[in-house]
């Protein structure tokens, strides 16, 4: 074996990273990391575009069609890849996987809460057979909440914490990572710290943050989610019930700027917060009869603070 020695090494070795073993082995008291125990399915399956059919690349990039956690239905995403080839997804969490017998898959297809997918798919032909990824539980590592941490060694990526890989945030959070550790490592060279380690971690924690929590709050929405955490679950659920609240009315009233709103947030390239304020959480609330009954329940529980006040509290993330 080759011994290479560096001033920083950076773990970025994703879900199989056995750097919590490693740091218990050394002696380091490491807390137990937030788990979703989200049992999520997919399946997958690839079609050549006819050329009569190529003008549906030009309407269509991406149908997303979600599913209703209420019903148990699933969650369609088809789209256009490269070379006239599409790709349809069957996607859900709680266990209960989508089929990959092309009887099954097709009958899912059909059952999506609108035709449109089921509609285009007729005229495609199967270039693939149906290929099945199952996620048994999502992870968020603590360790910035260690009392003592090696110097020299920082971690990104998934070997600090895993999302849901159908909302694509896995690679833009640890995007955001690594600006946080260039700024850092910049500051570092200005102002050294012996702590500098620790403070990178936390840093980390607080690009992670606003994505798991979303990952948390749609999930834990279905039949077989269970969430084990040091978190705050009725913030979660308070989080789920809001964002579901913004969706619902964004495709009934084709509210296309709430529905920005929401695929902003939820695609990291918006804060969190543009929905979480107190203007816009009451604007939401206040268009249905369950949103209303959700503000009051929660100005009840938190008696004589304001909206502003309770948002504050229940909610962890702050940009």
């Amino acid at each position: 074996m080759t011994e290479a020695r560096a001033d920083l090494v950076v773990d970025t070795s994703g879900r199989f990273s056995k750097l919590p073993q490693w740091l218990a082995e050394m002696g380091y008291e490491v807390p137990r990391p937030d788990v979703l125990r989200a049992n999520i399915g997919y399946s997958t399956q690839r079609f050549q575009v006819p050329h009569h059919l190529t003008y549906l690349i030009e309407k269509w990039d991406v149908i997303n069609i979600a599913g209703q956690p209420a019903t148990g239905t699933f969650t369609g995403v088809f789209s256009f890849i490269e070379n006239q080839v599409a790709e349809m997804l069957l996607y859900r969490p709680g266990g209960n996987y989508p089929p990959t017998d092309e009887k099954g898959y097709r009958q899912a297809i059909v059952e999506l809460p609108s035709p449109l997918i089921a509609e285009i798919l007729e005229g495609l032909e199967p270039l693939t057979t149906i290929r099945s990824y199952r996620v048994p539980e999502l992870y968020r590592h603590r360790y910035e909440q260690m009392t003592r941490w090696p110097s020299g060694l920082l971690v990104l990526g998934d070997a600090f914490c895993i999302f849901d890989p159908i909302f694509g945030q896995g690679m833009t959070v640890a995007a955001i990572e690594a600006e946080k550790l260039d700024a850092c490592l910049r500051q570092q060279q200005v102002n050294p710290q012996l702590d500098f380690e620790k403070e990178v971690l936390v840093c980390m924690q607080a690009a992670i943050e606003p994505a798991w929590w979303l990952n948390c709050a749609t999930d834990i929405q279905c039949e077989g989610v269970e969430y084990d955490g040091s978190d705050s679950l009725p913030g979660i659920t308070f989080i789920s019930r809001v964002m579901s609240l913004l969706l619902q009315e964004a495709t009934a009233k084709q509210n296309l700027p709430w529905y920005g709103l929401y695929w902003g947030v939820n695609t990291l390239s918006q804060s969190p917060r543009d929905i979480f304020n107190a203007q816009t959480v009451s604007e939401i609330l206040g268009t249905s009869d369950e949103g209303m009954q959700l503000l009051a329940e929660l100005q009840q529980t938190h008696h004589g603070m304001s909206l502003e006040e309770i948002l504050d509290e229940i909610i962890p993330f702050k940009e």
